[in-house]
């Protein structure tokens, strides 16, 4: 049975043993608003915007398990996790918020238990961290990172840090380091953002419909996203080639896409 079929097998019998998690996310800088982002990831997690491998008749891919919002106020990350489905929730407090950087983060769980340590985004020395992916490889990392959750996620960004703390690398050089350690097949796709600089990676993959992402940008704001964000019919998204990752300048938005 190929990962595909166990995949689409488990969510008519018991999950597969290995903890896996597939999501949407997205992030977003410059003059934003959280409503629009907020509405529109709800409208994907409930497996209404594209089709894509996974999305058959016979499966509905609801992004149902959770979600969560990292955004920057007064120079500090706020994050918001619920174990709600996004499409469930009141996200009205979130509307007047008024910030220039935002990460966000709707979860499909196969594998893990749905509780706030394993939701997305993950915090840790100021760096805000998300992933759409699995990664069956055993994933090391330093004893000096303990995780909360259960999650292949968690551990991967532990991986990344390790490598920067350990080696002095930058984590443009980390990120390369460690996402070339794993199988690529299965998807796996990151975000990675410091207060200055967001980097997000996307590898290449067998199922490049579901693993994709798009970016968009006008003159006052850029967003990189899982699929094309419904409440912005008009953006002019552009695919990043799986196999690319994108590094930005969060203040000027400028960026480069380098291959992984």
């Amino acid at each position: 049975m190929s990962w595909h079929d166990t995949i689409k097998s488990s969510l008519s019998k018991k999950p597969p043993i290995r903890l896996t998690t597939m999501c949407r996310m997205l992030l977003a800088l410059g003059t934003i608003e959280l409503q629009p982002l907020l509405e529109g990831m709800k409208i994907i997690a409930q497996n209404k915007n594209r089709g894509h491998e996974f999305n058959t008749n016979s499966y509905p891919w609801t992004h149902s398990d959770g979600w969560g919002i990292a955004f920057r106020e007064n120079d500090c990350w706020k994050i918001q996790k619920s174990i709600q489905p996004i499409y469930e929730e009141n996200t009205n407090n979130l509307n007047t918020i008024k910030t220039n950087h935002c990460v966000l983060h709707i979860r499909k769980a196969l594998g893990s238990e749905i509780k706030n340590e394993n939701t997305h985004p993950f915090l840790k020395d100021n760096i805000v961290f998300c992933h759409n992916g699995f990664i069956p490889e055993p994933i090391t990392f330093s004893k000096t990172f303990q995780p909360q959750g259960q999650t292949d996620s968690e551990k991967l960004f532990y991986a990344i840090l390790t490598i920067i703390k350990e080696h002095k690398t930058t984590p443009e050089q980390a990120i390369k380091l460690v996402l070339n350690q794993y199988t690529p097949k299965t998807g796996t796709n990151i975000i990675f953002s410091t207060p200055e600089e967001t980097i997000i990676a996307v590898r290449a993959t067998n199922y490049p419909q579901y693993y994709h992402m798009v970016i968009a940008e006008t003159p006052t704001f850029i967003i990189i996203s899982s699929e094309e964000l419904p409440t912005y019919p008009d953006l002019p998204w552009q695919k990043i080639i799986p196999g690319q990752y994108v590094i930005i300048n969060n203040n000027t938005r400028k960026y480069l896409l380098k291959n992984i």
